[in-house]
């Protein structure tokens, strides 16, 4: 949990520091984005423990709702920020 704490830290100081005005909804997905992403793959290796041969598809899954949200957001973000 110490290297997620420094990387919300870290994000804290980056984001805020000189910040104009009151915090965005940006700046709540930079502080949400570590704690998600270590969480991930918290979950991630204990499914590798349990499976070892889901390896390949667990990775595909990921690649593929990665890109999809990727893509989503590219196209939606003119609406919605």
């Amino acid at each position: 949990l110490l290297p997620a704490a420094v990387a919300v830290a870290g994000v804290a100081i980056i984001e805020l520091q000189g910040a104009a005005g009151a915090p965005t909804v940006g700046d709540a997905l930079s502080f949400a984005q570590p704690i998600g992403f270590g969480l991930g793959y918290l979950l991630l290796e204990d499914l590798m423990r349990q499976r070892p041969q889901a390896a390949l598809p667990v990775s595909a899954i990921k690649l593929c709702v990665v890109a999809t949200a990727s893509f989503l957001f590219f196209e939606l973000s003119p609406f919605i920020l």
